[in-house]
């Protein structure tokens, strides 16, 4: 889940939103964990925290995966409305040879020896333009929150950060905007004086 969620960091950090298929439906994911979406393209994207090498056998049912991805995602569509799909291999280990050529082969994209490494992990979606809520990694919801860091959602290293930048924890966040929306009543009545 860790390896997944840093991946996903990744993928979010460079513009796109992020389904945490993997981590959401656990064995039903389709042998994809992570779907990353940015204007007219979609990364399919298996993550693989392993030491030992990544074998020809991962990518094809890599290549399966996204094969049925496509069917489904194409079915009902026209062709002008079709999307750049293509899939990619994460793993903080080594590729073998023979899984490199066949990734040459079928188009799929390696991330080699991609190790996990600390990051801000506290997610913050902004809900009004001065203010938003927070989740941590082990908050109910937080792998199905998607984030947009171009309207203003973004990442922190900890909670004093996202507090200090208008960002309140769900269960407080109510109380914390009825209390902002006071003061800003309370200050426009005084700029009126």
């Amino acid at each position: 889940i860790q390896y997944e969620r840093y991946i996903g960091h990744i993928y979010e950090t460079h513009g796109f939103r992020v389904t945490y298929q993997g981590i959401c439906a656990g064995l039903q994911d389709g042998g994809i964990d992570l779907i990353a979406r940015a204007p007219r393209k979609i990364r399919l994207v298996q993550c693989k925290r392993w030491i030992q090498p990544i074998s020809t056998d991962v990518l094809s049912r890599l290549q399966g995966a996204k094969e049925r991805f496509i069917w489904e995602y194409n079915r009902n569509k026209s062709t002008h409305n079709r999307m750049s799909i293509c899939a990619v291999l994460a793993t903080s280990g080594p590729v073998t040879e023979d899984a490199k050529q066949m990734a040459r082969h079928l188009g799929i994209a390696i991330l080699e020896n991609l190790h996990y490494a600390p990051y801000p992990a506290v997610k913050a979606k902004r809900i009004l333009p001065d203010a938003g809520k927070f989740l941590l990694p082990f908050t109910p919801g937080y792998d199905r929150l998607s984030l947009n860091l171009n309207k203003g959602d973004c990442f922190f290293s900890t909670v004093r950060d996202a507090a200090a930048n208008g960002f309140f924890y769900p269960a407080y966040y109510a109380k914390n905007i009825a209390e902002m929306n006071r003061q800003k009543m309370k200050n426009k009545s005084v700029d009126k004086m």
